[in-house]
């Protein structure tokens, strides 16, 4: 049963703290510049919780509010670094009452403490920060705040940070690496608009100037890289899922008003989408915080515990909304179990795209799979290794190839595996093992090794850290009445051993090529009857010694 509830707004005033914030007690100091390794000064504090206020103003496109951070010493420290894009301002750092002395270069922050930290000793500071943060040119660019208009003139604004890191708005611990307990968000906005971040909204708050606050909760640990928000006029659609436990749990649907009718009939597939992902991963990893969506009216779609939507959107020749499915699937693998560094982004998009696949093969059957795989080959480029070198910016890859050939990856190993339940019970508990965690790529290759009982390294270090493909090199000749094939892997990883599937006469055979040559032979078959199966496994064929 769907129902629907606009939301009405009381009207309230606050003045937005937008005015140009003064610099608080600097020094020049040396700050180290990101290197293939987290410095020492982000590693020797954990953060375990934020709590943030920001207050956005459209009009003037510009933000105003503070970040306390709550940190435990890692190791005994005098200084910490924090993230926070050059075009804000500090106006001050407070620690136990006091203003602390900072230090900016760039991007980077560095807070000096009036004395050393003890290693285990808990604090916290409160950054006051505001000005205007670096806009994209479109959703998911370069930046941090879209600011834009929905089809009736109203304002529209749209926060994705995970590309640039979430110190384009916020300061914060800004690494892909950091994963706060919990978090609070507070955003101030026009009395006219609503806000939506990240979580459960807790409470709705009328404040002087024509202002709103919504408090949205995060109780589950999350990267704060993928912290989001979206500013505009919205009303709320809900709908019902019954999990795999036959508990029920609210599908909430932020749509553009006027659209609450027709926009819920493409969003009824989440349900079937969520059941399939639930069986192949796992129960939802954010069901206390909720589930929502919201409708954007811009052409591109985005993940922050929040999903967005356009109501463009369309289901593709297979029947189902891929770009849905996908980040659908990043609740998952991006949100729960997430990359430790942008340059291991493929631990995510990867698994999400392979997700696509197999949701081809769940509704249709496993040949439309293959199908679908082989419209992702066609985007690959093969331009850059999938794992790219350390603190490497996310959009600063030549290619996409995370999404199309990290698919491929996973496909290939999974039939060199050749046990689809080994596999399906392996993917499984890579999730649920691995919940409200980041993971390194050696840590998915070790794990991958020991629920597999067989050491697969020899694939992933091929598929992540070379641009080109293997390239299985054959030579095809008859001695009498005996077919005989000469075949061999091209590549410069050493043990490389992804199996082969060949066709003779009809009979499947599966072949094991080494680096060195070695012969197919068969009797009574002919040329035409024989053939070699691109669609196991990535590789290029070359026939011919």
């Amino acid at each position: 049963m769907i129902r629907s509830t606009t939301h009405r707004f009381s009207l309230l005033l606050l003045s937005l703290c937008v005015c140009t914030l003064s610099l608080g007690q600097q020094r020049q100091v040396e700050v180290p510049t990101p290197g293939r390794e987290l410095s020492p000064l982000f590693t020797n504090y954990d953060v375990h919780f934020y709590e943030l206020e920001v207050k956005i103003d459209p009009a003037l496109r510009r933000i105003g509010g503070s970040n306390t951070i709550h940190f435990t010493a890692v190791r005994q420290f005098q200084q910490l670094q924090l993230g926070l894009h050059e075009q804000l301002e500090i106006a001050r750092i407070e620690y136990q009452g006091r203003k602390l002395e900072f230090s900016r270069h760039h991007h980077l922050v560095l807070v000096h403490f009036p004395r050393p930290l003890a290693q285990g000793s808990s604090g916290r500071i409160k950054v006051i920060f505001g000005g205007a943060p670096p806009q994209a040119s479109a959703p998911g660019e370069e930046g941090a705040f879209f600011w834009g208009q929905d089809e009736k003139g109203n304002p529209q604004v749209a926060v994705c940070s995970d590309a640039v890191g979430s110190g384009a708005w916020w300061p914060l611990k800004d690494h892909w690496s950091d994963r706060p307990d919990s978090m609070e968000i507070s955003l101030i906005v026009p009395e006219t608009l609503m806000a939506i971040a990240n979580g459960s909204l807790m409470s709705q708050d009328r404040l002087p100037g024509n202002f709103l606050r919504y408090l949205w909760v995060v109780s589950k640990p999350m990267s704060s890289n993928q912290l989001g928000c979206f500013v505009g006029k919205y009303a709320l659609v809900q709908d019902v899922f019954k999990d795999r436990n036959e508990a029920f749990h609210h599908l909430n649907y932020y749509v553009l008003p006027g659209h609450e009718s027709h926009v819920p009939t493409h969003l009824r597939q989440v349900k079937a989408m969520l059941r399939f992902l639930e069986a192949r991963l796992g129960p939802y990893p954010y069901w206390e915080d909720g589930f929502k969506m919201v409708e954007t009216s811009y052409q591109e779609i985005m993940h922050y515990g929040g999903l967005a939507f356009h109501h463009g959107q369309q289901n593709n020749e297979f029947g189902f909304d891929a770009e849905l499915l996908h980040q659908l699937a990043h609740e998952w693998f991006g949100g729960s179990t997430g990359a430790r560094d942008a340059t291991e982004a493929w631990v995510t998009e990867a698994f999400a795209a392979y997700m696509e696949v197999l949701f081809v093969e769940h509704l249709l059957d496993y040949d439309q799979a293959v199908a679908y795989l082989q419209q992702l080959r066609r985007q690959i480029q093969n331009r850059e290794p999938l794992l790219g070198p350390a603190d490497y910016p996310y959009r600063g890859r030549q290619s996409e190839d995370m999404h199309p050939k990290g698919a491929w990856m996973l496909h290939s190993l999974r039939n060199a595996v050749d046990d689809d339940e080994r596999w399906q019970a392996c993917l499984q508990k890579l999730g649920m093992q691995h919940r409200y965690r980041n993971l390194s790529s050696q840590e998915v290759i070790d794990f991958f090794g020991a629920e597999l009982g067989q050491d697969y390294s020899w694939l992933f270090e091929q598929y992540l850290r070379h641009a080109t493909l293997p390239v299985l090199e054959y030579s095809i000749k008859k001695a009498g009445n005996r077919f005989e094939m000469d075949y061999r892997w091209r590549t410069k990883v050493e043990g490389f051993a992804l199996p082969v599937y060949i066709y003779a006469n009809g009979i499947r055979q599966r072949l094991q090529p080494r680096r060195e040559w070695q012969t197919f032979s068969e009797r009574n078959v002919a040329e035409r009857h024989f053939y070699i199966d691109q669609t196991a496994g990535l590789f290029e064929l070359h026939k011919g010694k």
